[in-house]
């Protein structure tokens, strides 16, 4: 069953979710509402039973949360020549040199709307911590992004 919900109800809960940010809460809510649906069905439990436990045991980001690492994982993908060129062209970079060491900083555009990638992008990438900005392979940033939001949906310490 928990492989069934997975595959249909969550993947379908991230198709395009990084259109949600920042839109009203009411909308995430909802979404909210059917992950915490979908965590009832794989453990059996009553319409208001509280899921937050049983939502950690299954690994599972907060609806806010999946669509913020779809996000920053689009940006990672972007400030290593891995994504598109239409998210590439999104993103403007500021080179910085400090000593010995050569960093890019992501532009935020004054001119787009707040909810654009272009704008909502950097602001996100620039609140992780840099031990997870800088991780040399994708593979290593999902693990650490995943983890980071992770512990900011559960409350738990970093």
């Amino acid at each position: 069953m928990a492989m069934f919900v997975q595959a249909v109800i969550i993947s379908a809960l991230d198709y395009c979710n990084a259109l949600y940010y920042g839109c009203n809460k009411s909308i995430t809510r909802q979404l909210q509402v059917i992950q915490n649906r979908a965590c009832r069905i794989i453990f059996g439990l009553k319409k208001r039973a509280d899921v937050n436990e049983k939502m950690q045991s299954l690994h599972w980001l907060k609806i806010d949360e999946r669509i913020m690492f779809k996000i920053l994982l689009l940006v990672y993908k972007g400030v290593h020549g891995m994504a598109p060129s239409y998210i590439n062209e999104l993103l403007s970079f500021n080179n910085i040199v400090t000593t010995n060491k050569r960093r890019s900083s992501l532009h935020i555009s004054l001119q787009s709307h707040p909810r654009a990638f272009e704008t909502v992008a950097p602001k996100l990438w620039h609140q992780l911590p840099s031990s997870i900005r800088t991780c040399q392979t994708i593979d290593l940033f999902k693990t650490h992004l995943k983890t980071y939001l992770f512990k900011k949906s559960y409350n738990l310490e970093y």
